[in-house]
């Protein structure tokens, strides 16, 4: 009877264990897959994040006068002047696997190169987003000779820039405005 009993308790204490290693494995499971969807939601946050950002970049509608107005005034800032702005209506530009919106403008600057290159370094810098310069086309160079004998030279200079906007995906809503 005694060894029945420790038989029986022996049989008990191997299915509490057994038990309990399956309570274990469930619980260290539901942790992993608890970590992995923490992990995963995590991932796709800052993926909308930079979702969010990248369309930023590229706007859904190219806002021409304002980045002629903002031209104009970083030429002023940059002590150049402006005897033309020029602007080509909008086409659609496949670039990688992307299309885009284009629109094309010209500006017609005049100054010295260490303006025209602040100038430069201000656009280069992001001042007008979704942009691209195409050409410089660099006209009249004439040395200036300053007080200190060392010469500065004035330019004209003609600045092709593309604004780009995205072209909005067919299960997107059209942008307020239109294109």
């Amino acid at each position: 009877m005694g060894f029945s009993a420790l038989g029986l308790r022996f049989v008990q204490r191997q299915s509490v264990n057994a038990v309990n290693a399956a309570d274990y494995e469930i619980t260290s499971n539901s942790l992993i897959r608890l970590g992995n969807h923490q992990t995963l939601s995590l991932q796709l946050a800052t993926e909308e994040n930079r979702l969010e950002e990248l369309e930023a970049l590229f706007p859904p509608k190219i806002r021409g006068p304002s980045a002629v107005s903002r031209l104009i005034r970083m030429a002023e800032r940059s002590n150049l002047s402006v005897s033309d702005v020029q602007t080509q209506a909008g086409t659609e530009e496949e670039v990688g696997e992307h299309v885009y919106r284009r629109m094309s403008i010209e500006i017609q600057l005049q100054g010295n190169l260490s303006s025209f290159m602040l100038f430069l370094q201000e656009l280069e810098g992001g001042a007008i987003p979704a942009s691209r310069i195409d050409h410089l086309i660099i006209g009249d160079v004439s040395p200036v000779v300053q007080e200190g004998g060392a010469p500065e030279y004035t330019l004209d200079v003609g600045v092709l820039l593309s604004l780009f906007a995205r072209v909005p995906s067919d299960d997107e809503p059209p942008s307020p405005g239109g294109p």
